[in-house]
């Protein structure tokens, strides 16, 4: 029923009935307040329309969300992924590493040791040796130095027993004597 079907409703008249102006301003109450609510419910239906209209576009970009939100948790899971195979392969690549360098330190090191070693056993050999030579030099040089003492002293004792002469004359004769028998034992 519509607004204008209450102003167009007609009523017969009784007897006793009631007073048709009365009803009449009634019905035009009722009129009134009839049109304002079809008024309204135009309106909420207005609005009604948009706002599920609204609904439908929040549905497509809750669907579009949703979509770029897996999509973006599955990007997310393959880097994550990534960067742990990644971060794995670094840790591999520098253990790999720092074993390797471990290892060359260690060659090194006993490198090193085994030089150091073998350096200080020659060392110790040529001081051993140096110190060997030492020793006989120094008893070679005792016993020089002990023989050219015994032979000074000999030569000393064969010196103070030189007869004094005092004269030249004396001296070159036995001098000359001993000249003549050294050529003539030479002959």
């Amino acid at each position: 029923m519509l607004a204008n079907d209450l102003l167009q409703r007609k009523f017969e008249r009784a007897l006793n009935g009631y007073k048709a102006e009365d009803v009449d301003g009634f019905l035009r109450e009722i009129y009134e307040d009839y049109q304002q609510f079809d008024r309204n419910t135009q309106e909420l239906e207005k609005k009604l329309t948009i706002l599920a209209a609204k609904i439908g576009e929040y549905k497509e970009q809750e669907d579009d969300i949703k979509k770029a939100l897996i999509v973006a948790q599955k990007e997310s899971s393959r880097i994550i992924s990534a960067s742990r195979k990644q971060a794995d392969e670094i840790i591999t690549d520098a253990t790999t590493e720092h074993d390797r360098l471990i290892a060359e330190g260690e060659k090194i090191l006993s490198d090193s040791q085994r030089t150091a070693l073998t350096t200080e056993q020659d060392l110790e050999s040529r001081i051993a040796e140096s110190r060997n030579m030492l020793r006989r030099y120094s008893n070679l040089i005792l016993k020089f130095k002990t023989q050219v003492f015994a032979d000074y002293q000999k030569f000393l004792i064969q010196f103070e027993n030189i007869p004094e002469y005092e004269n030249n004359s004396e001296l070159r004769a036995l001098v000359g004597d001993n000249n003549t028998n050294n050529e003539t034992e030479t002959e």
